[in-house]
């Protein structure tokens, strides 16, 4: 079973129990469903408890007298609605009522909604017959959830949300908590991946760049010993000449603390930067020569 799957079965198993929240959760549903005229049709892949959740809904919302439900299939399911009265399309439910607006979007969730698995990268969409209608659906989720975008594929117009901060929001109004939780543990988990990369790549830089360095001070400090001017230096910078050659693998850190007696990181650098520039400057005297 798909991640969108599974979450379809958890938000179905949770039938809304006051008539308002139903009323709201069918209108969710058939608003935004084939109609023609009076007659509203759906498909879709999800079946079991999904086309329980929208028979129950439907019959108790608007009232079983007053339509009839009908259904074939087994994994694609195609369910039919035959009402006595117009739908009206709007998207008004009661706002007094806090779980009106999650019952809405559950059921045009269930119905016409897809999420992918956060591992994958993040996506929700919904998908409808007519631009019209992803228009009309996108007016009515922009009040909770900004941000959704429409495109055409196939034939069918889908509402699509691709921002993890969007998705968490829709999942936490449909009260799929377990979406919500996988969204911003993945969320952490990429996070905390990128933060060890840039560390790594940070390392491997800063390791790169004391490699180069030291091979710059060694070459400089064989040159001086091979021409006789090490010993015209001071007693210190002969001395951290000296350790540089006998731990060439060490970073400036490693090497100041086997310094006797003691020298700072920055101090050694110094001294060793002072070791280079003479070095440069005996090269330039020998090469006017």
């Amino acid at each position: 079973m798909s991640f969108s799957s599974e979450i379809k079965q958890e938000l179905a198993g949770a039938v809304p129990k006051s008539q308002c929240c139903r009323r709201a959760a069918a209108d969710g549903i058939w608003k935004f469903a084939e109609l023609s005229g009076r007659v509203g049709k759906l498909c879709f892949s999800d079946g079991g408890d999904i086309s329980a959740f929208v028979i129950s809904v439907t019959e108790t919302g608007y009232g079983r007298e007053r339509c009839a439900i009908t259904k074939k299939g087994e994994k694609r399911i195609e369910m039919r609605g035959e009402f006595s009265f117009d739908l009206d399309l709007s998207h008004s439910f009661d706002e007094k009522c806090p779980s009106c607006a999650a019952a809405f979007f559950k059921g045009a969730f269930l119905s016409h909604g897809r999420i992918t698995s956060p591992e994958g990268g993040y996506l929700l969409e919904f998908s409808f017959d007519t631009s019209e209608t992803a228009e009309r659906f996108l007016s009515v989720a922009d009040e909770h959830v900004p941000g959704g975008k429409i495109f055409c594929r196939r034939g069918k117009y889908v509402v699509y949300y691709k921002d993890s901060g969007a998705i968490e929001d829709f999942t936490a109004i449909l009260g799929a908590n377990r979406a919500a939780f996988d969204i911003m543990n993945t969320k952490i988990e990429k996070q905390l991946l990128n933060d060890a990369n840039r560390y790594s790549n940070c390392s491997a830089a800063n390791l790169k760049r004391a490699v180069s360095n030291a091979g710059k001070q060694i070459d400089a400090i064989k040159r001086l010993e091979e021409t006789g001017r090490l010993s015209h230096l001071s007693p210190e910078l002969i001395y951290t000449a000296k350790l540089r050659l006998e731990y060439p693998e060490l970073t400036l850190y490693e090497l100041s603390k086997l310094t006797n007696p003691p020298v700072s990181k920055s101090g050694l650098n110094h001294r060793l930067t002072k070791i280079l520039e003479y070095a440069s400057d005996a090269e330039r005297e020998e090469g006017n020569k």
